[in-house]
């Protein structure tokens, strides 16, 4: 009995350390930190990967691939900061792979995107109730605004819902968007939520984007079909805490905010219940896909879960956001075997890369994350499908373009991508969610799975 009281006390006293540390913190600079672009075979990754001098600290990142996909031009972006550049420079030099930088410094980027941030002063007027600028990003507190002000401007179409609140007492918010919330009908539902990953900033913006069309552009042909064969929910910052951290402290940070024994946070995407933890690298407190001490042990994790599951009826498709590989991403993704139906979601995956191709020229990759990553567990994606969700899906938005010197520009920016970005980005993901409830519609008897 005293044992466990020990233990008890100092626990508490090991929180109350990571939490007065985390509490008084300063902003975490990354001067001198690099983007290189480098050639890099499967052996070569897993080689970085599992490198200990590349592990992530507590509070910052030392070395992180940023893009690759197995089986292309097997060509990989990584972050590197000068703590890990001498041994990953060397790693490649004994390797033979040719490399180049380019970034310099990517601190000049997040510098640049916090006084962006911070020179623009968002003021809601009365006339302006429910409108949300497109073309920048916004804090957590002026999201937050839009959706009360959506919820009271637009009630006869629009819900919001407190979903959860988060470790750090903010909410997780979603928001119900219908052709006729009075209207007792029970239509298929769509689902898509962003935000999972903090510092993946284009995400929140694709589904604010998304959100944004459904409630202000229903004249459009493509919105009014989705909403009337539709209900659509939006969650676009699933990870508030996380999100107001990489604004305010640590501009690379992914994780939520909770405290553990072994660090700070918990990988939200590898958090889910299906599979979870088979990852090894997830069972370390440091890493940035931490999968938590059990699953659905993060309350935002937990709350989104219970919002869908008790919320939601027919629930027909799942979409996860998140940046950047320029992918769409379909179960399983905790093995490299295909589910039985999984011909429909091929099927579905290439009319999408088809039609974004054909709007813009931009191409899309498509495969399970084995296939074109490695093996992830406890993931969304791959929970959703598990509980019947006919079509659950996870997009890795763009770097790249049909113009090379826009791919180039977004990889120098290292993770900031230009606001300018937002607006095509959401385009493409909308033309996604379209060919994904045709599809639905067109099939809906052999997809019938959570019926």
């Amino acid at each position: 009995m005293t044992f466990d009281r020990t233990r008890g006390s100092l626990y508490t006293i090991l929180v109350v350390i990571f939490l007065s540390n985390s509490c008084l913190a300063e902003y975490v600079r990354y001067d001198r930190a690099k983007t290189y672009s480098f050639d890099c075979p499967e052996e070569f990754r897993k080689i970085i990967e599992n490198h200990p001098k590349f592990r992530a600290t507590r509070n910052k990142v030392t070395l992180e691939l940023w893009s690759y996909q197995r089986g292309t031009s097997d060509n990989a972006i990584a972050f590197v900061t000068p703590e890990a550049e001498a041994q990953f420079l060397s790693l490649l030099q004994h390797y033979q792979l040719k490399y180049r930088v380019l970034n310099q410094n990517v601190q000049k980027a997040y510098d640049k995107e916090k006084r962006r941030m911070k020179k623009r002063k968002f003021r809601l007027s009365s006339d302006a109730k429910g409108i949300l600028s497109m073309d920048e990003y916004h804090t957590y507190e002026e999201i937050e605004q839009y959706f009360k002000d959506i919820d009271e401007v637009y009630s006869e179409k629009c819900k919001l819902f407190n979903i959860s609140a988060t470790y750090e007492n903010r909410t997780v918010y979603g928001i119900k968007v219908s052709q006729n919330l009075t209207q007792d009908t029970v239509k298929p539902s769509v689902v898509v939520v962003s935000g999972l990953h903090a510092r993946e900033w284009l995400g929140h913006a694709t589904a604010l984007y998304i959100l944004n069309e459904l409630v202000h552009n229903r004249q459009n042909k493509t919105i009014h079909w989705m909403l009337q064969h539709f209900d659509c929910y939006i969650i676009p910052v699933g990870n508030p805490d996380g999100y107001v951290h990489t604004i305010n402290k640590n501009r690379l940070w992914r994780k939520t905010r909770s405290i553990n024994l072994g660090g700070v946070g918990v990988d939200m995407n590898r958090n889910f219940g299906y599979h979870w933890g088979e990852e090894p690298e997830s069972n370390l407190p440091y890493d940035e896909v931490y999968a938590g001490p059990e699953p659905f042990s993060e309350v935002e994790t937990k709350g989104i879960v219970n919002f869908i599951n008790n919320t939601i009826k027919n629930h027909a498709i799942y979409l996860d956001i998140h940046a950047f590989m320029q992918a769409f991403l379909m179960p399983w993704g905790y093995t490299k075997s295909k589910p039985e139906e999984y011909r429909y979601l091929k099927e579905v995956c290439a009319n999408i890369v088809k039609r974004i191709k054909m709007s813009n020229g931009n191409t899309y990759s498509c495969g399970t994350p084995p296939d074109l990553l490695y093996i992830t567990a406890g993931t969304s994606m791959d929970y959703y499908y598990s509980q019947g969700v006919p079509i659950s899906m996870s997009v890795e938005v763009r770097p790249f373009s049909a113009e090379a010197n826009m791919t180039e520009s977004v990889f120098k920016a290292s993770m900031a991508w230009p606001p300018d970005q937002i607006v095509p980005t959401g385009k493409e993901v909308l033309v996604s969610l379209h060919e994904m409830a045709k599809y639905y519609i067109n099939h809906e008897e052999e997809l019938g799975r959570n019926k």
